[in-house]
């Protein structure tokens, strides 16, 4: 073997030892910032923050939604008076329409 060679596969064995360690220490820093917790004032949610969020969220939406529904309610009783006016206004009137045919036809025999 050679000085040429042996050193060639001592440059080797450096630059393998550098990259691994700068892949060691690229992989350590992923890792540690995936594992640790994130810091209180960061603008990560934790999950007590999330329940209370949606918690909050759906008491909104319950409020609404009740009010909207009370409204609607109201609404549907309306029309359904109205309707039902209209219907016994269209019975009398039906009731009329035969008591007049009737009439009619008795009266033109």
């Amino acid at each position: 073997m050679t000085w040429e060679k042996i050193s060639l596969i001592l440059f080797q064995f450096v630059a393998l030892g550098i990259f691994s360690g700068i892949f060691i220490f690229l992989l350590q820093r992923v890792l540690l910032r995936t594992i640790e917790p994130k810091p209180l004032n960061s603008n990560y949610l934790t999950l007590s923050d999330y329940n209370k969020l949606t918690d909050r969220l759906k008491t909104e939406l319950e409020q609404e939604y009740r009010s909207d529904l009370k409204l609607l309610s109201t609404r549907l009783d309306f029309l359904e008076n109205r309707l039902e006016k209209i219907e016994n206004i269209l019975t009398e009137l039906q009731k009329e329409i035969k008591s007049l045919t009737k009439e009619f036809y008795s009266s033109s025999e």
